[in-house]
């Protein structure tokens, strides 16, 4: 089996070569300083937005190796390729306008921004305000921000060395009637100086974010005819005639905003990333910090309690991994290509549940790190600080996993009763999915809405437990420990759901125990070799103190020489 934490998941992707991964890994301080590496990256030929986004792998590497080294270049790259110049690709119809602000773009003499997030409006960006009036006469949008809570509230937005070409959401209307949300193709500024009518404020500092950020507003901004990226939503005719193509609204926002739901593998391949990378320092440290025992001295990893913990995280890390892997193989290497509604919701499930599980695993990282894992040479709590933006961007968790789980009351979601080797594996995906079945059945009960809404996040959060198993079933060999792993996974997984399986009588409390049991003997027997899976992935470009050969030497000789540690 292909070890997924060294495959999309990668610390050292083999088309990086090394000045461009020494370039990513240079230290960063503040946003000044990322702004410059993220300048410098944009120059590099073989980082031309045409290429990534013809390579949806290589682009979600390109997001992992630099999410590993600091956050806010993972989330100016995933801005800047995927939000706005994918945007720009799929949905920009061919004029002279749109070639030359997309060829600044690839070329990578212009940054590109996304401005969705109003200061009013985040999750129910369908309701917001900015406001595109066309008129016919003069074949001209006027981009306004009709309300202080209109005001764009977005990232990597400030002033810059190089010019910035934003995709602006904003509402279409056409003879005083809204047409739908679409996006607007418009240059913010060149240097220090904005637009007419572009205001730019910039934010407060986001502690252990080396981001800018910046609210954005337009008055009576004038943009010609083809700043409106209209391709498979509307044909809107130069003298102001429209057809549908996108029938209703929601369909038309759905369509503008494509962007953002593949945005979601960006920011779980970012977050899948830095919890291995902060599970692999944590690794290496415990092996070589020495505690007390009844025997004499001993490094953390002799311990279960320590021992035990980072094996179940690094199991759940495995089969999230896997699970987009998977989904990356079958969607194809085309990063424009939409996803199926099946997998755009699975998708957002994915996203969900693996920025939330790498939070959980970097905060025990952090601690089992003690005092080490607050420094920032450390990485851990970086980590820690930009996962939070992970659990945040491209659609709030909790809010997408309503909406997946709303899909799927409709829709059937992937079963997991095929063909499992292994009598007591099958037996816990069946107790899965008869739980699963009955909340289904309880919401369909339930007429109150807002009654239904805390069922509704334990049955996404279930049918992701289950998407990932299957998923992972898919990506194992016939390797002992895979199967391993798994069980691992699924014991750890009802464990945490026992409530809901004893609720809905899918499980006695009496199976509970004993799975609670089994899991342990496992990783009795198999937490060394599950660790080991850790000395998979190549550190070299990431070696931070307490990973290092003496974390002892390292900071006793700078001591020593009187440099800060």
């Amino acid at each position: 089996m292909r070890n997924p934490a060294t495959d999309l998941i990668a610390l050292r992707p083999d088309w990086l070569d090394e000045r461009l991964l020494a370039l990513i890994a240079r230290p960063i301080e503040n946003s000044e300083e990322a702004k410059r590496t993220f300048i410098e990256l944009l120059a590099q030929p073989s980082l031309q937005g045409d290429a990534l986004l013809a390579d949806l792998p290589k682009l979600l590497r390109f997001h992992t190796t630099c999410a590993m080294h600091d956050g806010a270049l993972a989330s100016m790259i995933s801005i800047h390729y995927n939000l706005c110049m994918g945007s720009i690709k799929s949905m920009g119809n061919d004029s002279d306008y749109v070639r030359s602000l997309y060829k600044q773009l690839n070329e990578g003499t212009a940054i590109g921004v996304y401005l969705a997030t109003e200061l009013g409006y985040g999750s129910n960006l369908f309701s917001l305000e900015t406001e595109a009036r066309y008129c016919p006469e003069r074949q001209i949008f006027v981009l306004d921000s009709p309300s202080r809570q209109s005001y764009k509230f977005m990232p990597n937005s400030t002033h810059s060395p190089l010019p910035k070409i934003a995709v602006v959401m904003a509402r279409l209307m056409v003879n005083d009637k809204f047409i739908g949300i679409l996006p607007f193709l418009v240059p913010l500024h060149a240097g220090d100086t904005a637009f007419p009518g572009v205001r730019i404020t910039a934010l407060g500092h986001k502690p252990g974010m080396h981001l800018d950020n910046a609210m954005t507003s337009f008055e009576n901004v004038e943009l010609p005819y083809e700043a409106l990226l209209q391709r498979g939503t509307i044909e809107l005719d130069r003298d102001g005639q429209l057809r549908t193509l996108a029938t209703t609204r929601s369909q038309r926002f759905m369509r503008s905003i494509e962007r953002v739901q593949s945005g979601k593998l960006c920011m779980a391949s970012c977050a899948l990333a830095v919890a291995m990378a902060g599970l692999h320092i944590n690794y290496t440290y415990a092996q070589k910090r020495q505690t007390f025992s009844p025997g004499g001295p001993v490094n953390l990893l002799a311990h279960p309690t320590y021992r035990h913990p980072l094996a179940i995280d690094v199991v759940t890390n495995l089969v999230h991994a896997a699970w987009l892997e998977q989904i990356v193989a079958g969607h194809g290497k085309d990063a424009l290509k939409p996803l199926a509604p099946d997998v755009l919701n699975e998708v957002a499930i994915l996203k969900a549940v693996s920025t939330w599980a790498s939070q959980d695993i970097l905060v025990r990282c952090r601690e089992r790190c003690g005092a080490q894992g607050m420094f920032a040479a450390n990485k851990i709590i970086g980590y820690l600080l930009n996962n939070n933006g992970a659990i945040t961007a491209e659609g709030e968790n909790l809010v997408i996993m309503l909406k997946a789980a709303a899909y799927f009351m409709k829709h059937a979601a992937p079963a997991s009763a095929h063909a499992v080797k292994g009598k007591k594996r099958q037996r816990l995906l069946e107790h899965l999915d008869t739980c699963i079945d009955l909340i289904r059945s309880g919401i369909a009960d339930k007429r109150d809405r807002f009654l239904q809404s805390e069922d509704m996040l334990l049955l996404a959060k279930l049918l992701g437990v289950r998407m990932a198993s299957v998923r992972y079933l898919a990506h194992i060999d016939e390797s002992p420990l895979d199967g391993v792993i798994l069980d691992v996974f699924l014991l750890s997984q009802l464990e945490q759901h026992a409530v809901a399986l004893v609720r809905t009588q899918a499980a006695s409390s009496r199976q509970i125990r004993n799975w609670a049991n089994r899991k342990q003997a496992l990783l009795v027997q198999h937490a060394p070799l599950i660790l080991e899976r850790l000395k998979r992935m190549d550190m070299r470009m990431l070696e931070v103190p307490i990973s290092s050969d003496s974390y002892i030497e390292h900071y006793a000789s700078r001591h020593h020489d009187g440099q800060a540690a």
